[in-house]
């Protein structure tokens, strides 16, 4: 399941974009991989953030203990200090999100301590409607970050992988942030 943070959040911009009864319609199983024209990511939105936000909480959570360490080193990673993390292609922010919400969610249940974690996200991606549900998304979830010690700083830019100069853009912004 979703973290309640980020579910709720979930919600409010599924509403936001008139797109609950798409999310609940369970009758399409084709299902849309994204793109960038608004359309198609705010179907790939409504019908696929949930299945990607789930990826990384297996990769977090590791509930079969099939990746070793990966789990434990994540949560160690993310327990205290400052992350920086590239995000690309970002979409409309399922991995970004919810990392924050997973971790936000064990240091409220007592799981993780609340030692101060200043993560600092770079997202790239082709679909400029992708960048703007993410930044929404992000700014759901900064009151909640916040009461756990979670400070949060969000970069996006618009990304093509075939262009070279947007690749440099990224990078570069990136790492100025990271430092």
């Amino acid at each position: 399941f979703m973290p309640n943070c980020l579910s709720t959040s979930y919600k409010k911009l599924l509403e936001e974009y008139k797109l609950m009864d798409v999310a609940l319609d369970t009758k399409d199983s084709t299902g849309p991989i994204g793109g960038k024209s608004q359309e198609e990511t705010l179907q790939h939105f409504a019908r696929r953030f949930g299945v990607s936000t789930c990826r990384v909480e297996s990769l977090v959570l590791d509930p079969c203990n099939a990746l070793g360490t990966v789990s434990g080193d994540l949560l160690t990673s993310l327990s205290c200090g400052r992350v920086s993390i590239l995000d690309v292609p970002c979409g409309t922010g399922a991995v970004g999100a919810s990392l924050l919400a997973g971790i936000a969610t064990l240091r409220a249940r007592g799981v993780l301590p609340k030692l101060p974690l200043d993560v600092v996200i770079t997202g790239g991606d082709l679909s400029g409607s992708a960048l703007d549900i993410y930044t929404k998304m992000i700014a759901e979830l900064k009151p909640t970050l916040g009461t756990v010690g979670i400070n949060m700083d969000l970069t996006i830019t618009e990304w093509d992988a075939a262009m070279p100069e947007t690749t440099a853009r990224l990078i570069d912004t990136w790492f100025s942030k990271s430092t």
